[in-house]
């Protein structure tokens, strides 16, 4: 299999959120990677209220875990009413542990109220509040069914994901790996019930920062290792290194694994996490993450990053940006963007952020055989325009191929796409 086809299968893979190594479930201890929630990326939903949900567990003990759901809600996709001069948004979040026969084992149901200030605020399609709900589960297989409704519209969403609590043994074994925001210090005391989850990083988050705690280990001589692999969509290895340990923590030992991103391209990065003792493994654990945007793009890949933003360049800024030479381009990009920053007050440029987050899902859905999927009729379409109001899927019969009609509703427009090979190949026929 050549190199742009092994890309096509691996990203069709992680669309379909199948895993990508091969897996013991459930086994404490496991040198393979395990199966379920910890290898995917967040569950995303695409019915409104659009939302996405990241799940992670830890050991409260060899038998209890304690789950945690991170979910953001866009505010776009949420109803908001003005009160007082302000905006408010409410909506309900339901998570519930399914055993495998569809039996309910715990659940929890919060109800939320969302303020902003301007109306442009309640039209932002970043992510911008992360809602925690956490579970106490005995180990085990679970299906998380998760529930988002607003109130004011009635509207209601919902999706699962499959996850796996290992039972502790005899070996030590691993809790899931949590994608972090922000940097801890050496010896910092920490409390990951209370650290904000992202897994997309890029110029306003220019380090990958994973939490991860090892368990029955006791005190092991020799000492344990944590070492990190992290590859890119082609099984190259981009990074590899030790693990810093936070110091002593209850029931397990928590590590830090800190990666800079700002030197690969966009992208899908897996992080392989195993624990060592005398070089031999004794545990591994997995997960994903994006980056959505790095110094590399204006540095290594400088021709492709000038194709990107042409989508949304000025024909006078990308001449200017031609001309740019090689010591003058990080200035340049950091212009180019500052002018598109509805917030520089803040350390954030949330439409770069928002820019880089679409292109990084249209590359994880739209890509071909051999181009990614930004360079695509609907990567294109998506990048521009954000996500449709709503998709009619047509697939293919024996009248015709398969086609797809794009909707947006608050504009007037809609996109017509059709597969004229069969193979997947979207092209753009019709506007409307």
């Amino acid at each position: 299999m050549n190199r742009a086809m092994r890309r096509s299968v691996i990203a069709l893979l992680i669309c379909l959120g199948l895993p990508l190594v091969g897996a013991a479930e459930g086994i404490a201890g496991s040198r393979h990677c395990p199966k379920a929630t910890s290898e995917r990326l967040p569950l995303r939903v695409a019915t409104f209220p659009r939302f996405e949900a990241d799940l992670s567990y830890f050991a409260l003990d060899a038998e209890i875990y304690r789950l945690e759901a991170w979910i953001s809600v866009l505010n776009d996709d949420l109803q908001f009413v003005k009160r007082e001069g302000r905006y408010l948004a409410r909506y309900e979040i339901t998570v519930i542990a399914n055993d495998g026969g569809g039996t309910q084992v715990r659940g929890d149901q919060m109800r939320k109220r969302r303020w902003v200030d301007t109306y442009e605020a309640t039209n932002r399609t970043e992510t911008v509040v992360l809602d925690l709900v956490t579970l106490k589960l005995p180990h085990g297989a679970y299906d998380i069914a998760i529930r988002i409704c607003d109130l004011d519209s009635g509207v209601e969403s919902s999706g699962q994901q499959r996850v796996v609590l290992p039972k502790g043994g005899d070996t030590p074994w691993l809790s899931s790996l949590k994608f972090l925001v922000g940097t801890l210090e050496r010896g910092e005391s920490f409390d990951s019930s209370g650290v904000e989850v992202r897994r997309s990083y890029g110029d306003s988050l220019p380090v990958m920062r994973a939490y991860v705690e090892l368990y029955g280990a006791g005190n092991a001589a020799p000492p344990v290792e944590l070492i990190y692999e992290m590859e890119d969509p082609e099984r190259d290895r981009v990074a590899v290194g030790r693990g810093r340990s936070l110091g002593a923590g209850g029931f397990g030992r928590p590590y830090l694994i800190e990666v800079p991103t700002d030197s690969i391209s966009i992208g899908i990065y897996d992080l392989k996490v195993t624990a060592r003792v005398s070089g031999e493994a004794v545990a591994t654990m997995c997960g994903s993450f994006r980056v959505a945007s790095s110094k590399s793009l204006w540095v290594r890949d400088f021709d492709a990053m000038l194709d990107l933003l042409s989508y949304i360049a000025t024909s006078e800024e990308m001449d200017k940006l031609k001309e740019v030479s090689l010591e003058d381009r990080r200035e340049a990009w950091e212009e180019f963007w500052a002018g598109r920053d509805i917030t520089p007050e803040t350390g954030r440029n949330e439409t770069r952020d928002e820019f880089f987050t679409r292109v990084a899902y249209a590359n994880r859905h739209f890509g071909q055989m051999l181009i990614e999927g930004w360079q695509t009729d609907r990567g294109r379409i998506y990048i521009t325009e954000g996500p449709p109001d709503n998709i009619e899927s047509h697939p293919m019969s024996m009248s015709g191929n398969a086609w797809e009609v794009w909707h947006y509703q608050r504009r007037g427009i809609i996109y017509i796409f059709e597969d004229r090979n069969g193979f997947g190949e979207y092209v753009l026929t019709g506007i409307r």
